[in-house]
């Protein structure tokens, strides 16, 4: 299939290891088997924790933020929750005007998806987001394309609706106003790329939006994967044990266009296991997370996905009459053989290592199939 990366039986597993004890030298670490040089480095960057400033109450409706679209719910929902006296409304959060004009467009459908990937870290009530109160923390590893926000539309008259609402917030009242993390992958030249990150407030009530900072994390690939699967990584500037780890489905996987948007909808979705066994996952493309090796103490994270491989001779579906590019390239896509693959991502460190070394591992973890 033309434009589409396979993977033969031949290539079980390959492992890659990046040393990154050099921080001083300007070339990328290239995609490799074995192990690279040791002038071989990563870009230095960092990756702020969940803000501590102090939350907002509220925020006025005017206060607007590029990158942070606010859109009310459709007006179907809207009257479902009046119809069943539900006092709740819905907010929804989207990182362009085109994907919000979409949603409401068509009712709550999302459209095109964007290399813009969300983060809720919460409201401003819950745990963690009260300056002082705790300790600066990683930020969750659920990313999507869209957030959505539940707030109270309880009457004044209604106290004990009022009062249940209050009580899940503790004293400070301002379950409005939600902690929200946008990144935005940017391919570059020479297997370069950043992950362009902006942190804010977000009122649901309000569609008030108020920034809190901006910051930029250069990576450098370092390993290409089934169907263009792509791994970034950095080291993380303030902590020399961690490394960021991003990972990024492509944006074009085949030639063909309508087949590319089919498998792109298959790629963009990434789930991960990490370190702590907890999980992370994406909708929009691209998945970051952490790893962090100190001497003799290592961490790693596993990718599970399918790769999906050219159909052999003679196996693909004969096209029909007058039949459209959405339903070829959905042919095309049944047509392809599928095998589920594992990756691997680790950090680890010795006592005579100066920093993190990354492996990447990849290799089967089933049987070929067809169809999707």
């Amino acid at each position: 299939m033309p434009g589409t990366t396979a993977i033969t039986a031949a290539m079980l597993s390959v492992a890659v290891v990046v040393v990154t004890r050099d921080v001083t030298a300007s070339a990328p670490a290239s995609p490799r088997t074995g192990a690279s040089s040791a002038s071989a480095s990563l870009p230095e960057g960092h990756v702020p924790s969940v803000p501590t400033t102090v939350p907002p109450r509220s925020i006025a409706a005017g206060e607007k933020v590029a990158g942070f679209v606010v859109a009310d719910m459709p007006s179907d929902q809207r009257e479902q929750l009046r119809r069943s006296r539900q006092h709740v409304g819905f907010t929804y959060l989207f990182s362009g005007e085109d994907q919000a004009k979409t949603f409401a467009e068509s009712r709550g459908g999302q459209g095109d998806r964007t290399d813009a990937c969300m983060v809720d870290g919460g409201d401003a009530g819950s745990p963690g987001n009260d300056a002082g109160s705790a300790e600066p923390h990683d930020w969750p590893t659920s990313y999507s394309s869209m957030l959505a926000f539940q707030f109270d539309t309880a009457p004044a008259s209604a106290p004990s609706l009022r009062a249940t609402h209050r009580s899940k917030q503790g004293p400070s009242g301002r379950a409005d106003v939600h902690l929200v993390r946008a990144e935005r992958f940017v391919a570059e030249e020479d297997g370069r790329a950043s992950l362009e990150m902006a942190d804010a407030w977000v009122d649901a009530r309000t569609h008030g939006v108020r920034l809190i900072g901006r910051s930029v994390l250069p990576l450098s690939r370092v390993f290409i994967g089934p169907n263009g699967l792509e791994v970034y990584a950095a080291r993380e500037a303030r902590d020399g044990a961690a490394l960021e780890v991003v990972l990024h489905a492509p944006d074009r996987p085949s030639e063909d266009a309508a087949l590319a948007d089919q498998l792109r909808t298959q790629l963009r979705n990434m789930s991960v296991l990490l370190p702590d066994r907890s999980g992370a996952n994406t909708d929009c493309g691209h998945l970051r997370f952490a790893l962090r090796a100190s001497a003799g103490v290592g961490q790693m994270a596993t990718l599970q996905s399918v790769a999906f491989l050219p159909p052999l001779d003679g196996e693909d579906a004969t096209a029909t009459e007058s039949e459209s590019d959405d339903a070829r390239g959905s042919r095309e896509l049944q047509a392809m053989r599928q095998r589920a693959f594992q990756l691997t991502v680790s950090a680890t460190a010795t006592t005579t290592d100066e920093g993190p070394v990354m492996s990447i591992a990849l290799g089967w973890s089933g049987r070929e199939r067809s169809g999707v």
